[in-house]
C-alpha cells in the first residue's frame, strides 16, 4: 500500500476532508483516455454487442452448414436414413483429419450407411456423390456467410483515422 503526501498530489480536489481517499490511483484522471486511445479500446473505437452477437450467430450457422450440407445432399440423391446419418458421423470424424477428412469423411460415412441399410453399390455411390455435392454446397454457403461477417464488421467498426 502506497501512502502519498497530499502536498505533491496533482488533484487535491479528490481528497476528502477527512483524508479517507488516500489510496486512489493518480496515474490518470477520470475521463482521461490517452492510454485507451493508444490501445484502441475506448468505446467509440470498438464494435458494439449487436455486431458481435450477429457474428457469433453467423459462426454457429456456418458450423451447422458443415454437418447439414452432407446430410441434405445425401437425402437429395435418394439416400436412406442410414446413409444420411453416416454422412453426418463421417463429417464429425472427418474434422479430426484435416481438409481431406472434411471431403472424404461424409462420403465414406454415406457409403457405409447405405451398405448397412442393405443397398447395392450403385445406390451407395449415389449417396456418397450426393454427400460430396452437399458438402461443396455447404462450403459455398460458408463462403457467403464469411463475406457477410466481413461486411458486418466493416460497417459497424469506426474508421481508425
Amino acid at each position: 500500500m502506497v501512502v502519498h503526501d497530499r502536498r505533491f498530489c496533482r488533484w487535491p480536489d479528490r481528497h476528502s476532508p477527512a483524508g479517507l481517499s488516500r489510496n486512489h490511483d493518480h496515474s490518470r484522471r477520470r475521463g482521461d483516455s490517452s492510454n485507451d486511445a493508444r490501445l484502441g479500446t475506448e468505446p467509440e473505437k470498438s464494435i458494439g454487442w449487436k455486431s458481435i452477437s450477429l457474428i457469433v450467430l453467423l459462426t454457429v450457422v456456418s458450423y451447422a452448414f458443415d454437418f447439414l450440407g452432407s446430410y441434405f445432399g445425401a437425402k437429395y440423391f435418394g439416400a436412406t436414413r442410414w446413409a444420411a446419418f453416416g454422412a453426418v458421423v463421417g463429417a464429425v470424424v472427418g474434422i479430426f483429419f484435416g481438409i481431406m477428412g472434411l471431403f472424404v469423411g461424409p462420403v465414406i460415412g454415406a457409403v457405409a450407411g447405405e451398405f448397412i441399410a442393405g443397398k447395392r453399390m450403385i445406390d451407395a455411390g449415389r449417396a456418397g456423390w450426393g454427400s460430396l455435392l452437399g458438402n461443396l454446397g455447404a462450403m459455398v454457403g460458408k463462403l457467403l456467410i464469411g463475406l457477410v461477417m466481413i461486411a458486418v464488421f466493416l460497417v459497424s467498426a469506426p474508421s481508425p483515422f
